[in-house]
């Protein structure tokens, strides 16, 4: 029986562990490591997009390394899912209200959309080379860019600077996460939180999110804009950490709570793309601009999922062991940099560009490593500034409307 809830909404406490069937935890796990994951995703991404800006990416082995360093791209989808709907779901078992979603993105805007606002007028108007905004057809096309919604057409989706496609897949889990909790809600229930059938609940996504690839890679430029909805395998998987880590809290026994090693899931991950990398599939792109076989495509995006998933769980769901790996993704440097991850991810294309034009000999492309040498700091320390001029915005939108969470918080 549930006790009657309180001014907070969350009912008396034993009946809620009556409810769920567990006690509280006794102690948190320490996730530092996903920061510091994400430090090192950012990192590996600029490496990456230098062989592109470079025109290495049809060199053999170095394409072959690059297309699968796009796996850095999916840990920020598969962590940002996890955290993300960690919350929703913790509500959601303690049999609470949802959080409003007006409040949700609210949140979430005030998180991406400064930053991202700044990227695009220094984008449009200062970094790229004239005539670009001839793609963007009607206001309709810029609006849509404005609020990373230009998904439903491709050539508006392109117009926009290229590396945003991730921001765009976030921007459609913000809008699928409250969706998804109601329909949690009504086919899952709330309080007895059964975790195999919200297991179920979420393959279910990932068939869909497979069919919606089928049809993208089929039909081309005609269903762009099921583009994000090929996400969905992406998605349902941070979702599924995210299940796992609320039905088996941290601390109490007997609770079977997974425990992975760092060193075997890198091992792992590693392993996976290498096999994938050696055999020398055409490399994609991350838009349908140069659409490759579907099987390819399937091949290349279930072993970036499968690596990005291993990555991550092993820091959602750590041994306990401290390793090279953990010492590393945990220290002070690392959680400084992954806080200010997605502002290196924002600025990083930008600043190879410029540092390309201003290298450039005879119109030739300036060493590779001398270009990524040189871009890592700086992107790194665009994103500081960024990061120091946007987060008292971000912090004094939200505390106009009450919610004092850091800006950074996922």
């Amino acid at each position: 029986m549930v006790g009657r809830a309180g001014p907070g909404g969350t009912g008396d406490y034993g009946a809620r562990v009556a409810m769920t069937g567990t006690a509280a935890p006794a102690k948190a796990v320490d996730q530092s490591g996903l920061w510091g994951l994400r430090a090192l995703a950012a990192l590996l991404i600029v490496a990456a997009h230098a062989v592109a800006v470079t025109g290495l990416l049809d060199d053999g082995l170095v394409g072959q390394v690059a297309a699968v360093a796009i796996t850095c791209v999916h840990v920020f989808l598969v962590q940002s899912a996890y955290l993300l709907g960690r919350g929703f779901l913790r509500r959601q078992r303690a049999a609470e209200r949802p959080e409003p979603a007006r409040r949700f993105l609210w949140k979430r805007a005030t998180r991406i959309l400064p930053g991202y606002w700044l990227l695009l007028f220094a984008s449009v108007f200062v970094l790229l080379p004239p005539g670009h905004l001839a793609q963007w057809n009607s206001p309709i096309d810029a609006v849509a860019a404005l609020f990373l919604v230009n998904v439903y057409s491709v050539p508006a989706l392109l117009a926009a600077p290229a590396h945003v496609w991730c921001l765009q897949v976030e921007a459609g889990f913000y809008l699928l996460l409250p969706i998804h909790d109601r329909l949690s809600r009504r086919f899952v229930g709330a309080g007895r939180f059964p975790e195999q059938l919200a297991l179920r609940f979420l393959a279910l996504y990932a068939v869909i999110g497979f069919l919606f690839l089928a049809a993208l890679y089929t039909g081309g430029y005609a269903v762009g804009f099921t583009w994000p909805f090929a996400y969905l395998t992406t998605f349902a998987l941070g979702l599924g950490l995210a299940v796992v880590d609320v039905c088996r809290p941290a601390g109490v026994p007997g609770n079977r709570r997974p425990q992975l090693s760092a060193a075997w899931c890198v091992g792992l991950a590693l392993g996976a793309l290498a096999l994938v990398g050696s055999a020398q599939l055409e490399v994609e792109a991350v838009n349908i601009t140069e659409p490759i076989p579907l099987w390819q495509s399937v091949l290349r995006r279930g072993t970036n999922d499968l690596a990005a998933f291993l990555l991550v769980a092993a820091f959602v769901f750590p041994d306990g062991r401290r390793s090279a790996i953990r010492t590393a993704l945990g220290s002070a440097p690392a959680q400084w940099l992954g806080e200010r991850s997605f502002h290196v991810y924002l600025w990083h294309i930008p600043v190879l560009l410029v540092l390309d034009r201003l290298l450039a000999d005879d119109g030739a492309h300036p060493p590779y490593l001398v270009l990524v040498a040189l871009a890592v700091p700086i992107s790194v320390a665009v994103a500081a500034l960024a990061h120091a001029l946007l987060a008292p915005l971000a912090k004094g939108l939200r505390s106009a409307t009450g919610d004092p969470t850091p800006a950074f918080a996922r």
